[in-house]
């Protein structure tokens, strides 16, 4: 029976559904959470840079650059969410897959899917629809959507 997966995400959640044919209801396979993204920068990094002391400039300087934690937790929160497509992909024969992001999110999830192999049969909607209901996220995949996707023709 054949079926397409729908993943809606963000950087702090992403949530997988599976639609069947026969049915035409989308299940919800998973709900991934990613809680870093609501603490504060410093809470995520340690202590301050090292310093150290400049023979050229004569005065104390930084040492090494600043890290980003929060975009770091986002991308191992995208390597996550990859796996987990790829682990469902695994397990069931998808169609397509249909990825409702905003388009930050997209942008952290398209290199750890290419590394998975799992571009070929990937439409991008750049819609941040991850907390809105099952209804609400049919809606804005297309109208005919078993047509399209057993036809092989564009969406």
């Amino acid at each position: 029976m054949p079926a397409i997966l729908i993943v809606a995400g963000d950087r702090g959640r992403a949530r997988l559904f599976s639609l069947e044919r026969d049915t035409d209801e989308m299940r919800e396979l998973g709900d991934l959470v990613n809680p870093t993204v609501h603490l504060h920068e410093r809470l995520l990094s340690g202590d301050r840079q090292g310093r150290g002391f400049s023979r050229t400039h004569g005065s104390r300087v930084t040492l090494g650059k600043s890290h980003p934690h929060k975009r770091l937790s986002s991308i191992k929160f995208a390597r996550e969410v990859a796996e987990a497509m790829h682990g469902y992909c695994a397990q069931h024969k998808y169609l397509h897959i249909y990825l409702l992001a905003d388009p930050e999110f997209i942008g952290l999830l398209r290199p750890q899917l290419a590394a998975k192999e799992l571009t070929g049969d990937l439409r991008v909607i750049a819609k941040n629809v991850t907390r809105s209901d099952p209804a609400t996220i049919r809606s804005y995949l297309p109208e005919h959507l078993w047509k399209t996707a057993l036809s092989g023709a564009g969406a």
